[in-house]
């Protein structure tokens, strides 16, 4: 049982460090397509029980309203995980 416990928590951490190595390419595209202000991670992969069904949340202030769907499938063309953009800030009104 102890083995199956430590199998499984390192499968979590093997998914963990892919799903942060996109996020830094997700971070990067948006920064640089993008009038970005913050970008603020969260959820699962923060709080360290990112797994299989996970998504990838992220928290994204200074994104137009107008760009916000072309964002959101350019991120997740990137990712092999859902990414979820959360807008907040002013500008998506």
């Amino acid at each position: 049982m102890a083995k199956k416990t430590t199998q499984r928590k390192i499968e979590h951490q093997k998914l963990a460090q892919a799903a942060r190595e996109t996020v830094q390419a997700i971070v990067a595209l948006l920064i640089a397509k993008y009038p970005i202000q913050e970008i603020i991670l969260f959820d699962s992969l923060v709080k360290g029980n990112f797994d299989q069904q996970s998504d990838i949340d992220l928290a994204v202030a200074g994104i137009l309203e107008s760009l916000y769907f072309e964002a959101l499938a350019k991120v997740n063309r990137l990712s092999r995980y859902p990414v979820d953009l959360k807008p907040s800030g002013l500008d998506f009104i």
